[in-house]
């Protein structure tokens, strides 16, 4: 219902005009009264109404005055005045600000009746006109999503995109381009951060003339393109963007994120190299902690610092985490380290830097073996606690605890020892694909949801949503490749009511959509 104020200096008459017509039958809730003209400003300030009903003569601020302080302020308020005889004079300097009708006392019940129904007209066809505006901003919002994501991932061709750029008012073509990829710390879904994330970006883009913001079906809060000459994105300016977004969102929305930066490119057609770049980055997230900026052209650097000094080091721990051997991982370990010392090259920064990437490749390399090894570098502390660690030796035996905790996981999850996780895990096998979650177990096993949750992820080293994910798609994978089924039916098979969040995991536990796994 709209709201409206009455206003007057003389009670009785207040008390009258609430009951002259029936309000709410005219879609009117009275939100409030007032006896002066200073008590009506205070409310309006204080109260959200769409209707003012006010008396124009009044001793001190006058309605007339009260409709002044509307208009000055720009509020969206329609104004209706009460008058006597003699108020011609200030009848007219009110129509002058703008009113919707003034009213002769007695106020005639017909008259205010008819008045009423006007206004709400007036505020119906307003808000369907601006609900018509948003419907329209949303929809062109989508498509530019659209073809961005199309263009970021080379699913379309230059003309298509130029033609309906052209449509959609986007200046597309520049000297360069460089993709960033925003994602939230956190894992679960939270749809007005997530909006709120994209806003922000978009608020500093559009100041700053740096691109475009959209998103895509993965998981991330926004994507950002930026477009403009080749000094104009410079890892230094397009960092000090991304730096101000990463203030903003930290500030405002106290959320931890995590960016990534792909290689600048010359051409529309190189555009998705370098959202593929800032995407495969998004690994890097296992061994940095939140709120850093990584950037393609730096992790590259340092990987040629690396691959000169301690490349088959590296190549020799990766073999032996294929293995699964302790003793010649903690060997391999020792060695890298060795040799990086040996060079005499072992400057802080490229220790840290090879500290990082013989992580990565572990915990990388203990993901192709299927073994969950992520929750190891849970939160932040890990990393920080790494990259703190002034002593070699130190940083050794770190990593050395990491190779030797990421074995002794796959022993564990080879053989789950709990009774009540094993009876989940077959629990999960039979139903899969219904709707099933840890309060369905709770209720089917008569334990505590969040005591289920904590044993399941000790004994499997995952957490229940993501393993029940896992088995999906892996579930998911099969009919694909031996069924003739669609993709979104399959989604439906294996147990996601929503296709797009079935295509947005899949996408993130495969490396590619439904659709190029089923080629």
């Amino acid at each position: 219902m709209y709201k409206v104020l009455l206003v007057d200096d003389e009670p009785f008459i207040l008390e009258g005009l609430k009951h002259i017509i029936d309000w709410e039958e005219h879609g009117i809730e009275i939100a409030g009264q007032a006896t002066s003209g200073e008590k009506a400003i205070r409310f309006i300030a204080e109260h959200r109404v769409q209707i003012l009903l006010t008396d124009i003569r009044m001793l001190g601020i006058s309605g007339l005055d009260v409709i002044r302080h509307i208009k000055d302020n720009g509020l969206a308020i329609k104004c209706v005045i009460l008058s006597g005889y003699n108020d011609f004079e200030l009848v007219k300097a009110a129509a002058v600000l703008g009113i919707e009708n003034y009213l002769l006392k007695p106020v005639d019940q017909e008259e205010l009746s008819i008045t009423m129904q006007n206004i709400v007209s007036k505020l119906e066809q307003h808000r369907s006109d601006e609900e018509q505006r948003i419907h329209m901003r949303e929809a062109i919002s989508a498509l530019k999503d659209n073809v961005l994501f199309r263009l970021s991932t080379d699913r379309i061709s230059i003309q298509e995109l130029l033609n309906k750029a052209s449509f959609l008012d986007m200046e597309v073509e520049a000297e360069s381009y460089r993709a960033a990829i925003i994602r939230r710390w956190a894992e679960e879904e939270d749809a007005p951060i997530h909006y709120a994330i994209r806003n922000i970006c978009e608020e500093i883009a559009l100041t700053r003339e740096a691109g475009f913001v959209f998103e895509n079906f993965d998981g991330d809060e926004a994507i950002v393109l930026f477009r403009g000459s080749m000094n104009a994105l410079t890892g230094e300016r397009t960092g000090a963007i991304l730096e101000e977004m990463l203030s903003g969102i930290r500030s405002y929305l106290k959320q931890d994120v995590f960016i990534t930066v792909g290689h600048g490119v010359k051409s529309l057609p190189q555009v998705h190299e370098s959202y593929r770049a800032a995407k495969d980055l998004q690994d890097y997230s296992l061994v940095y902690p939140a709120n850093r900026i990584v950037v393609q052209e730096t992790v590259e650097r340092n990987r040629s610092e690396i691959d000169g000094i301690v490349h088959s080091g590296m190549e020799d721990l990766k073999r032996a985490m294929s293995l699964m051997d302790k003793e010649e991982a903690a060997d391999k370990v020792r060695s890298l380290y060795s040799r990086l010392e040996m060079s005499g090259e072992a400057t802080p920064e490229l220790v840290k830097s090879v500290t990082i990437e013989a992580v990565y490749q572990l915990i990388n390399g203990a993901r192709t073996n299927g073994i969950g090894a992520e929750h190891l570098l849970s939160g932040n502390e890990w990393s920080l606690r790494l990259l703190k660690l002034r002593k070699l030796q130190d940083i050794v035996d770190q990593v050395t605890q990491l190779a030797l905790q990421i074995i002794d996981g796959s022993d564990s999850q080879q053989a789950v020892k709990n009774p009540y996780v094993e009876e989940m895990l077959n629990y999960i096998e039979r139903n899969y694909s219904k709707e099933i979650g840890l309060q369905t177990l709770a209720l089917e096993f008569h334990i505590n949801a969040a005591y289920l949750g904590q044993m399941f992820k000790k004994e499997t080293g995952q957490l229940f949503s993501a393993y029940l994910n896992q088995i999906r798609v892996n579930k998911a994978k099969e009919l694909l490749t031996q069924t003739h089924m669609k993709a979104n039916k399959i989604g439906q098979e294996v147990g996601y009511g929503s296709s797009d969040y079935f295509y947005k995991i899949f996408k993130k536990l495969t490396g590619v959509y439904p659709s190029e796994y089923k080629g």
